[in-house]
């Protein structure tokens, strides 16, 4: 997957990033009291990551304007395990009770891998890209973005990871 992103992103000019399927997005709270919530996270099980076949480019419904953090996103699967690791994530972070409709990052709205962050002027390269191969996430990882802009990509780190296993 890190080799898909890799390629796509010298392909298009953008910046080189962790493949990642994002959970929650950007949640702000103390750093310290993140991580021990991550580590809340040990055991709860793998998740199988398989792809639709789709690369697509989110689109505002209002402005038509595509995010750079959408510009070419490879669909995912709402499977059981991607689900309920997301009801568990939502509920240790935010509190959102386990019961509550499920909603993913907009505009999109749907569980995606992002191949590659690019100016949204550039979103035409999703034609051009191909899903990585299925696998099997064993591991949740918990970065510092500071400012979500598409400059500050590079500056990203990784803060913790623990075992779904």
């Amino acid at each position: 997957v890190a080799s898909a992103c890799m390629q796509a992103a010298a392909e298009v000019g953008g910046p080189c990033f962790y493949p990642h399927v994002t959970l929650l997005g950007a949640v702000e709270m103390p750093q310290e009291e993140a991580i021990k919530i991550l580590q809340s996270m040990r055991g709860a099980g793998a998740v199988a990551v398989q792809f639709t076949g789709d690369v697509v480019a989110a689109r505002d419904e209002r402005s038509g304007i595509v995010p750079w953090s959408q510009s070419a996103a490879a669909l995912v699967s709402e499977s059981c395990e991607l689900l309920s690791l997301l009801r568990l994530s939502r509920r240790l972070f935010m509190g959102v009770p386990e019961c509550e409709p499920i909603s993913w990052a907009s505009p999109l709205r749907q569980p995606h891998l992002s191949l590659a962050y690019v100016d949204g002027s550039k979103a035409g390269l999703c034609a051009f890209l191909k899903p990585p191969r299925d696998f099997v996430a064993t591991e949740v990882l918990l970065q510092a973005v500071g400012q979500s802009t598409l400059e500050s990509v590079p500056d990203w780190r990784e803060v913790a990871r623990v075992s779904l296993l």
